[in-house]
């Protein structure tokens, strides 16, 4: 359960923290980090932006192999690591995420293998992470631990408090009931299949989010499932088997 006043200490945050945000676009954190350091001025009126030329592109590439380079990799090896660290077995910490023992056996024997954001932010609060810890392991996964959006408040906030109290880092008792104030989906156990990506063999032909726009988006090149998607388990398979570089899986 939570308190009002631990109601009022959430907006706070978010008043303090999240200012007039606009809703999270998906958006990569490499490629937003490029952006920011990039065209940090122009940021603040972006239509002043106009097209950007093939050596924008380039050097994009270049930036994101430079500082991001081996990133996608390294999760499963972090995540290991913290699981070691912390003395928690594979059973706990599903425990904790709400999440299923195949699931997170994927990810820790699948180098290169990268989970949905709120898979992430639910190991993240599984694992007790200090906000250090937090802001690496969101963007070892290609997410940014600042993004806007109110569940990613939510989600900081409470690994903040965590810190301080490890009450909060409990998904039913104190992340799920915040969630449910703000009006925004709850971390759940879910037993359904889901469709998985391999990025490292995702092409960004389009394809399956063409045939299958309620199951997936195009962000930065690359295929993503929507956070909120509903399908039939035949139309799940039938979207990985659209997939030209079997990228694609049902878990």
């Amino acid at each position: 359960m939570i308190s009002d006043r631990e109601l009022e200490e959430l907006d706070c945050f978010i008043a303090r923290e999240y200012p007039q945000k606009e809703p999270d676009k998906g958006l990569p954190a490499a490629v937003g980090s490029f952006f920011s350091e990039l065209f940090s001025d122009a940021l603040s009126a972006p239509e002043t932006l106009g097209e950007l030329s093939p050596g924008d592109i380039d050097e994009l590439d270049d930036y994101i192999k430079g500082r991001f380079s081996g990133c996608m990799p390294e999760f499963n090896v972090r995540l290991a690591q913290y699981m070691s660290e912390r003395n928690l077995s594979r059973t706990e910490v599903c425990r904790r995420a709400l999440i299923d023992r195949r699931f997170i056996a994927k990810i820790l024997d699948n180098k290169g293998y990268i989970p949905r954001m709120r898979t992430v932010m639910a190991l993240s609060l599984a694992l007790h992470l200090s906000v250090s810890e937090y802001d690496e392991f969101m963007s070892l996964a290609g997410y940014s631990a600042d993004m806007p959006g109110m569940t990613a408040a939510v989600v900081k906030f409470c690994i903040i408090k965590g810190n301080f109290d490890e009450i909060y880092y409990d998904i039913e008792d104190k992340v799920n009931p915040f969630l449910a104030e703000k009006k925004q989906p709850k971390f759940a156990y879910n037993s359904r299949k889901e469709p998985d990506i391999d990025f490292p063999k995702c092409s960004g032909c389009g394809k399956c989010a063409e045939l299958y726009p309620d199951i997936y988006e195009m962000k930065a090149g690359k295929a993503y499932v929507k956070m909120d998607f509903s399908a039939k388990t035949a139309d799940l398979s039938k979207s990985a088997i659209s997939c030209p570089q079997k990228a694609i899986s049902i878990i």
